[in-house]
């Protein structure tokens, strides 16, 4: 019955992609000369190949980097159009002279075409070790800073009636062990687009989300050593109810293993967040990622019980069986 309905899932997921694709042939607009883009989160990773990407386009990018090692490089890379400037998204006092200078490079009654939202951060570790700053520090720059950045832009948006589009992840639709802090700004980042696209329809502007499944981004940069500091700083009370044996074999490493063999091309994510922004007919949803990817969120989609036992047996088929915290061995 499981595999049935995970099949049949699967049939109805693909047979509306099909339609679409007829429906709905992928059509670019080409004349970008005067289209401007501004994406955050451009040191590294997703943001930096798009904003290289569209520069070579002909669009005019305003790419935020956190580091002005960063912009500079930027800088050195591409064209005379782009502008580099220096955000921290968790600062609104920064959002907004950030905004104000923005205003000063779009030309008059041009406005900006695009917003991409794309700073990210993560943590990772049980609820039980991480600190309430780890999963504020995480939703300060996943969520409640895309927040501030798009209310911050959205009245140039709207006066170039152009696209906005929020880079999430698949775990936006499905929560794994261990990345409760990271997931929790997932799910936040899908509420707050889902919210956003209806309220923006009648301004002619257009939301979409980019989910992608897992590529090589430094957003995984020294993953086991932030989890091995949530340790230290655990009482030894809680450090004997999961024991050493825990943290040295946990299931939590299943990640960065996962992360050494994931995809090191990001153009699938480019092509998605450029599609977002120049197609005619823009998707809702990007999911960027394998077959597996799409047989993830079909078992998510299943009953509660059900998906949590097919994640199980997925996790100890890639991880092995790793061991349970030491005091549910007394039970």
């Amino acid at each position: 019955m499981f595999v049935v309905t995970v099949f049949t899932l699967l049939a109805v997921y693909f047979a509306y992609r099909l339609l679409r694709s007829f429906l709905y042939p992928k059509k670019l607009i080409t004349d970008v000369s005067h289209k401007y883009v501004l994406i955050t989160g451009c040191d590294s990773g997703f943001g930096r190949v798009t904003a290289v990407h569209l520069d070579g386009l002909g669009v005019h990018v305003i790419a935020c980097c956190l580091t002005e090692k960063g912009a500079e490089n930027l800088r050195n890379e591409c064209s005379d159009r782009l502008r580099a400037l220096l955000l921290d998204v968790t600062s609104s006092v920064n959002v907004q002279d950030v905004y104000e200078t923005v205003k000063r490079i779009v030309p008059p009654n041009i406005g900006l075409w695009g917003l991409v939202n794309n700073a990210g951060t993560l943590d990772v570790g049980p609820i039980e070790w991480l600190p309430l700053s780890s999963y504020k520090h995480v939703a300060d720059v996943n969520l409640w800073g895309m927040i501030d950045v798009t209310k911050a832009f959205l009245p140039l948006v709207q006066q170039a009636h152009g696209r906005v589009v929020n880079v999430s992840s698949i775990t936006g639709r499905f929560c794994p062990k261990f990345l409760s802090a990271y997931v929790i700004s997932k799910y936040g980042i899908e509420a707050f687009s889902d919210a956003l696209r209806r309220e923006m329809r009648p301004f002619g502007v257009k939301v979409s989300i980019v989910e992608p499944e897992g590529f090589k981004t430094n957003i995984a940069t020294g993953f086991l050593d932030r989890v091995k500091q949530h340790w230290k700083n655990l009482s030894e009370e809680l450090k004997a109810v999961y024991g050493e044996r825990f943290l040295n074999r946990g299931e939590y490493k299943i990640y960065p293993n996962v992360h050494k063999q994931v995809c090191p091309d990001l153009s699938p994510v480019v092509n998605a967040i450029t599609d977002g922004l120049l197609s005619f007919s823009p998707q809702t949803r990007y999911v960027v990622g394998g077959f597996g990817c799409h047989v993830i969120l079909a078992v998510a989609s299943l009953p509660g019980s059900i998906a949590d036992w097919c994640f199980r047996l997925i996790f100890s088929r890639m991880n092995g069986a790793p061991p349970e915290p030491e005091i549910c061995k007394q039970k």
